[in-house]
């Protein structure tokens, strides 16, 4: 906090943070986008993410019928190569 803003009731100030994890899914609920693959929040590319994810997801359920893994782990790789190319346009 800046000295003098602790008293300034038409200052807010509240903590960004961001929390990773090892799983995107559980049982038949998929996270996407800056839910799962948050390069950071404040990249803007929170709806563009999403939308990608979803599009990614919805073909890779289409391309392995019936194999729900094969296409959670389809999601995960195609994910990190989109998070790599985020990190690296800065």
């Amino acid at each position: 906090m800046h000295p003098g803003h602790d008293d300034d009731a038409q200052f807010h100030s509240q903590e960004v943070v961001q929390v990773r994890t090892d799983t995107w899914y559980k049982g038949r609920v998929v996270l996407v986008g800056d839910a799962a693959y948050c390069t950071s929040p404040f990249s803007g590319m929170g709806v563009s993410g999403s939308l990608v994810g979803a599009y990614v997801l919805a073909g890779e359920i289409n391309r392995n019928m019936g194999r729900s893994r094969a296409s959670l782990y389809a999601l995960r790789q195609n994910a990190a190569a989109l998070r790599q190319r985020r990190r690296d346009l800065g």
